[in-house]
């Protein structure tokens, strides 16, 4: 599933390093808010890999009243994150691989932009089914290596410049920020969330062509496209959630 050899332990010291800087645009949470929908009161919600808590603060925003629970390794995300939430989720230091909560504890679990930095995704994917209650929601986005065909891995083989930087994933070993990443292709991570068990129901895409966001002036109208018109949902149809970078999956158990 990857293409780099990850790192048995990621280096937390480096993630605390990045901590300011890793966040996402707020429309990328705002999807994921869209999909979760209204929320009551009596449900908890985990979101593995919380980082610096702004998926957590949107919830909140959108279901005041809901039991919040976060959890990341690095103790630089989590100070930010508490910082932002005050007393409105309960954070926790703690490992994916290894959760430490109770089998069927969560009516939701989210697992953003985390399954990449996991040195086992399958047993990452395995940790979130055992804590999520039977018919429980998943959510699970990652960033798409497959969006780059033809160009990816193809492009290895040009010698470095710009070329080779614009057609290379954002998560691959020469081009990464973080300390622990990897590619991840579509029908892999589809194939292993069933393996997994878990039941798919829904399956989005956003941001196609993210490789053109590099190339200048072709960059300021992708990103308006992006933004201002139903780019997406149109692409979403045509060619469908494979080709896009960011993938969103609602899974059940």
């Amino acid at each position: 599933m990857c293409l780099m050899k990850p790192k048995t332990i990621p280096n937390i010291i480096s993630f605390d390093k990045i901590a300011d800087s890793i966040s996402l645009d707020p429309s990328f949470y705002q999807n994921i808010v869209r999909i979760i929908g209204p929320l009551s009161s009596s449900e908890k919600i985990l979101d593995v890999g919380c980082g610096n808590g702004n998926l957590l603060e949107m919830i909140n925003r959108a279901s005041p009243r809901v039991q919040l629970v976060g959890l990341d390794f690095s103790p630089g995300l989590l100070k930010n994150a508490r910082i932002r939430l005050k007393n409105k989720a309960r954070l926790v230091n703690g490992d994916a691989l290894a959760l430490p909560f109770s089998n069927n504890e969560f009516d939701v679990v989210i697992l953003s932009e985390v399954l990449e930095h996991l040195s086992n995704p399958s047993k990452g994917l395995a940790e979130a089914k055992r804590v999520l209650k039977k018919n429980g929601r998943f959510l699970l986005t990652f960033p798409n290596a497959s969006s780059y065909w033809p160009f990816y891995p193809w492009v290895k083989n040009l010698p470095q410049g710009k070329l080779r930087f614009i057609f290379t994933p954002p998560e691959a070993p020469e081009k990464t920020r973080q300390p622990q990443d990897c590619c991840l292709y579509f029908r892999k991570v589809i194939k292993l969330l069933k393996k997994v068990g878990f039941r798919i129901k829904i399956i989005q895409g956003t941001t196609f062509f993210h490789y053109l966001g590099e190339i200048p002036l072709i960059s300021s109208f992708i990103i308006f496209a992006w933004r201002k018109t139903p780019f997406d949902k149109i692409l979403n149809k045509l060619i469908g959630p494979r080709w896009a970078y960011r993938v969103f999956v609602e899974a059940a158990k």
